[in-house]
């Protein structure tokens, strides 16, 4: 599928997202990334405060209409210059040593990015700034299931 990939963390992995990224019971774990503004230019970066507070506006209005129970939605930034003050490392954080950079998206220029992964290490990942409800809905099925079919047509 282009823009995406699906693959399994090791429990090393697993264990640095849920010490560092707040993820404690909850069954699956949405990661919404940005890469640094020295690989994209992303209005979040450009904007500062601004482009932040326009970027959280977008993303509530997606999230509101997907039935989150059970999912811990967080937001994880290559780079916080510019929007430190809004990292509380409760939902936003910055990527720590470039982990998710170098783990899940192997070091490409991804500008935006979605993770999505269960307790299990199982997880897909795509990249770009569109997506879908229906996509989406269709990878967090795919983390859940035992197949390796995703099917959001």
């Amino acid at each position: 599928m282009r823009g995406s990939s699906n693959g399994v963390l090791d429990s090393e992995q697993i264990q640095f997202l849920k010490q560092n990224y707040n993820w404690k019971s909850e069954k699956n774990l949405i990661i919404n990334f940005k890469e640094s503004e020295s690989n994209c230019k992303s209005a979040v970066y450009i904007l500062g405060t601004d482009g932040f507070k326009k970027e959280q506006k977008i993303q509530t209005a997606f999230y509101s209409k997907i039935n989150l129970d059970n999912y811990l939605n967080i937001f994880i930034y290559s780079e916080i210059k510019g929007i430190e003050r809004f990292i509380d490392n409760k939902t936003y954080f910055n990527d720590i040593n470039n982990e998710l950079l170098n783990s899940i998206f192997h070091n490409k220029t991804v500008c935006y990015g979605k993770v999505i992964l269960n307790q299990n290490g199982k997880f897909v990942s795509f990249s770009g700034p569109h997506f879908s409800k229906k996509r989406l809905e269709a990878y967090l099925d795919f983390v859940n299931r035992e197949t390796c079919i995703i099917n959001y047509t």
